[in-house]
């Protein structure tokens, strides 16, 4: 239950921080399954994050869930606000839903088999191998969390160099994440790795089809949706628990963001103009504190998408 709960509340908060970015006005139902999508990821980013901090500075588990229980409520309460304080904007183009009629009841009644089938296909991939497929699952991802989750003061030392397949450059977005939910569990499960690879690949298609169908209508959602289930490579590699697939999903998402801000530069996208920007950074999200770049008077830390908006 405490991982369950966990899991919830991740979820929750990533999506009242996306409801917080998110302009008013807009059809709420219509976006609803985009921003839920998009709150998986950056509620996963944030936790992880928190969880590092955690390690930083010796934080015990229970104190850490507390705080994230805080930050969720007081979150909530500041999309309360602003809900009452802040004027209409509206950031998505919507199109005609077109899904009516023979053509969007073929793409509906195929997009629904194929995902019964990738579900089916996924889960019994997982329960055969929750431990992973390939090299990298258990041997980099996995291993880097067992690190963070077994080291207790000696956390840091996941970072040598001595393993020479370790990796220790790598970001610390998906072991942060797994171990993070290891807390939560107070034992190490596959089930966890196990059930966050569901969740992205899963979680992915969501975003394409409801950005999509956001962007250009439910037909075209329905058919990019029906391609990338109908894909093989794309859910091996979610199974897998390789990187590749929290990678396209981030990548993704900060596409999905910028194309609406691409198509109509106005005052009123303003507000949401950076969340391109926070999706980039949250795989990555160790590497932008460290790097910085001198410009103008100041050096200000670089990050890996700048977007201006004009007055």
């Amino acid at each position: 239950m405490a991982g369950l709960a966990g899991a919830v509340l991740c979820a929750a908060t990533g999506f009242v921080l996306i409801s917080l970015a998110w302009p008013k006005g807009s059809w709420f139902k219509s976006e609803l399954l985009l921003k839920l999508s998009l709150g998986v990821g950056c509620g996963l980013g944030l936790f992880s994050f928190l969880y590092l901090l955690s390690l930083v500075f010796s934080v015990p588990a229970k104190t850490l869930a507390a705080t994230e229980v805080v930050i969720f409520v007081l979150l909530s309460i500041l999309l309360w606000i602003r809900g009452h304080n802040l004027h209409d904007q509206k950031l998505l183009q919507y199109t005609a839903d077109m899904s009516s009629g023979l053509l969007g009841q073929t793409l509906r009644a195929s997009f629904v088999v194929t995902l019964i089938g990738a579900l089916h296909r996924c889960l019994k991939e997982l329960a055969t191998n929750p431990q992973g497929i390939g090299w990298d699952a258990f041997a980099i991802w996995n291993l880097h969390a067992r690190f963070l989750f077994r080291g207790g003061e000696h956390w840091k030392d996941g970072f040598s160099s001595l393993i020479p397949w370790f990796h220790p450059d790598y970001p610390l977005f998906l072991p942060g994440s797994v171990a993070h939910f290891w807390s939560y569990l107070g034992r190490e499960t596959t089930a966890v790795p196990a059930t966050l690879a569901f969740a992205f690949t899963f979680s992915t298609v969501a975003l394409l089809f409801s950005a999509v169908a956001v962007l250009r209508g439910r037909n075209h959602g329905l058919l990019a949706g029906l391609m990338l289930l109908g894909t093989p490579s794309f859910l091996r590699q979610g199974v897998s628990q390789y990187a590749d697939i929290p990678l396209s999903f981030f990548l993704l998402a900060a596409i999905a963001l910028l194309v609406p801000v691409i198509e109509a530069l106005t005052e009123s996208v303003a507000v949401i103009v950076r969340l391109p920007e926070v999706f980039s950074v949250a795989l990555n999200w160790p590497l932008p504190l460290v790097r910085v770049e001198s410009g103008g008077s100041a050096a200000r830390p670089s990050l890996l998408l700048k977007c201006t908006v004009p007055a």
